[in-house]
């Protein structure tokens, strides 16, 4: 009995998965790409692909629907925070544009596949605003990352052009970690006070 559910499992897997590789190859055929849109069933690929960590798809199937699923996924965050930042002189259209191409020039799912999946699949789980969105999924696919010091000055700056209260979070605010001090070998010892102390008695 056992041995029949699990061959019954196995077999209903096998049909969900060509069911969703036959409904990619048609989101794929569709060579309108303006009427592409990303539906329940193609999200349910992403999210596959997010749980298992490995694609089960043939790639250039599965990388149209991520530029698309970005495409969506950048749409909605600027519908209701259209604020992007300038970084190292470059717009967000700019960056936005080299993401994409280096998505488009991939020729086999980069290892960073599962966590591009998560984002896209549940965007603001992670993540609130488009820059944080942005910026955590362009270093997935680029390789880059901006210094966080860089980051928090922008900050800065956007919020003493801003008519909002800088006292309060705009949701824009970049973590930066703070790094213990090491002390090295040889480095002067600052006295502290049970240092001067001792030195007065031993004066006296």
């Amino acid at each position: 009995l056992a041995s029949t559910q699990m061959e019954g499992s196995s077999s209903g897997n096998e049909n969900s998965i060509e069911k969703r590789q036959k409904i990619l190859s048609a989101f794929v055929g569709n060579t309108d790409t303006k009427a592409r849109r990303v539906t329940a069933d193609l999200d349910e690929i992403i999210r596959d692909v997010a749980e298992i960590g490995a694609s089960r798809y043939p790639w250039e199937h599965l990388k149209a629907l991520l530029i698309q699923k970005l495409e969506e996924v950048i749409d909605a965050y600027r519908v209701k925070d259209s604020k992007t930042l300038e970084v190292d002189g470059e717009a967000f259209d700019t960056r936005y544009k080299r993401v994409l191409e280096f998505m488009t020039a991939f020729q086999s799912p980069p290892f960073t596949l599962q966590r591009m999946c998560e984002l896209l699949h549940e965007p603001k789980r992670y993540y609130t605003n488009t820059e944080k969105f942005f910026l955590a999924f362009s270093k997935l696919v680029c390789g880059i990352s901006y210094p966080a010091e860089d980051l928090e000055a922008i900050m800065r700056k956007e919020s003493k052009t801003s008519d909002a209260d800088p006292s309060k979070d705009d949701g824009m605010e970049v973590q930066m970690d703070s790094e213990p001090s090491v002390k090295k070998a040889g480095d002067k010892k600052e006295p502290g006070s049970a240092d001067i102390v001792q030195s007065s008695m031993e004066a006296e």
